[in-house]
């Protein structure tokens, strides 16, 4: 039986967002429709696919091995809007000497950068053509 992955991302008047995650063996959208009617925020934006599950991961581990730290890695669009995609657990090697700002230069932030510009979309609707910089945070 195929599982289906629906997401959902909320929008309060405020402009705060989060995602709600809903499994179902058939798609959800009936869910999503009655949640909606029931919350105060809006949509922004929903998706619904099939589910995939690596049943056999192995994280690493290493410096960053917890997901709650992460690196922000801002992107812009031509027009200046700005990004952020944030890199759970980040390997060590991607930060600057003072173990907190990206290296921009860096090979793996670098084949990021590559994937991300050209496809990725500010909110603005503008299509990423250049990483501006990154910092480490804790979620």
């Amino acid at each position: 039986m195929a599982v289906l992955l629906r997401r959902i991302q909320w929008i309060d008047a405020d402009g705060n967002t989060r995602t709600t995650q809903i499994l179902g063996n058939a798609s959800t959208l009936s869910v999503e429709l009655t949640l909606l009617a029931a919350s105060q925020a809006d949509l922004l934006t929903d998706v619904e696919g099939n589910l995939t599950v690596n049943t056999t991961p192995a994280p690493p581990g290493g410096t960053y091995r917890n997901v709650t730290d992460e690196a922000d890695l801002w992107y812009a669009d031509a027009g200046g809007s700005i990004v952020q995609i944030t890199l759970p657990a980040p390997t060590a090697s991607i930060f600057l000497a003072d173990q907190e700002t990206v290296d921009t230069s860096n090979t793996l932030v670098a084949a990021i950068t590559a994937q991300v510009v050209g496809t990725v979309l500010t909110a603005s609707g503008g299509v990423v053509t250049n990483i501006v910089g990154g910092r480490r945070s804790r979620a």
